[in-house]
């Protein structure tokens, strides 16, 4: 079809327009690499994440040095802030496969990540998020109370805040991704 919103990259340096070949939109630049939101519908309903249905959107990396593209495989809301090798998307729970990311019993949150793209791994930071913004070393989330399991996080006696969350991203990417969110924020702290 003819109907779709293909990602192409301008390189400013060479004047270059790659087509990536990707129905998709929106992104994040740092560089040569490029991280962008690819809708598996868009992209002849092929299953992109491994879920069983072509209903996601999934996020893709793009380098402009190598003229590589990678599927890194997981199904987002949001695909966040690049900086440097640091990628920050909200990964859904219920396009992954309707897994319970931050444990917390359901599979309708928006979770915290972090992809180093340089070692290729991939941290779980168990939150709920509403925003998030990378700046650096350090990532300030503003997260859900009533999405974290309902989780006074602030202490103030209910769970209906938005609470800000600063996390310290090289004790977060060294922390074993199994580590529960309560002893990650009190290592922040």
């Amino acid at each position: 079809d003819t109907s779709d919103t293909v990602n192409h990259v301008y390189d400013t340096n060479t004047g270059i327009v790659t087509n990536l070949m990707l129905a998709g939109r929106g992104g994040a630049i740092d560089g040569n690499l490029v991280a962008t939101a690819i809708f598996e519908g868009n992209q002849g309903n092929t299953d992109l994440n491994g879920d069983g249905d072509p209903f996601d959107i999934v996020l893709h990396m793009f380098d402009s040095a190598s003229g590589t593209i990678t599927n890194k495989g997981l199904a987002i809301r949001f695909v966040g802030d690049l900086e440097g090798n640091l990628l920050t998307p909200l990964v859904s729970e219920e396009a992954q496969a309707e897994t319970d990311l931050n444990d917390d019993g359901d599979t309708f949150d928006s979770i915290a990540h972090i992809l180093d793209l340089d070692s290729g791994s991939t941290f779980n930071l168990g939150l709920a998020v509403d925003f998030l913004q990378l700046d650096v070393d350090v990532l300030a989330l503003s997260v859900i109370e009533a999405d974290q399991g309902n989780t006074d996080m602030n202490g103030d006696g209910d769970t209906s805040d938005l609470v800000l969350v600063a996390i310290d991203i090289g004790i977060a990417t060294e922390t074993s991704p199994g580590q529960q969110t309560q002893d990650l924020i009190d290592e922040i702290n």
